[in-house]
C-alpha cells in the first residue's frame, strides 16, 4: 500500500489512512467528493466504481 498519493483534480497530497477513490483503469487517486465523475487521467471510467477485472476465457465464467 502506498504512503501517500496526489489527488488528480485538486492536487493535493492525500496520505495513507484517509478516505481515497481511485480509477479502476489508471489507478489514479481522488479525494471522496469525486466519486462517480470522469477520471481524468483515462478520460473513459468512473472514479469508485468497483469492476470485476478483464475476462478472456469463457471458464473463467464458471
Amino acid at each position: 500500500m502506498e504512503s501517500c498519493c496526489c489527488c488528480c483534480i485538486l492536487s493535493l497530497s492525500l496520505l495513507r489512512g484517509k478516505a481515497v477513490e481511485k480509477c479502476p483503469l489508471s489507478g489514479a487517486c481522488y479525494l471522496p467528493e469525486f466519486k462517480g465523475q470522469v477520471c481524468r487521467v483515462s478520460t473513459v471510467t468512473e472514479i469508485g466504481k468497483e469492476v470485476m477485472g478483464l475476462r478472456i476465457s469463457p471458464l473463467q465464467f464458471r
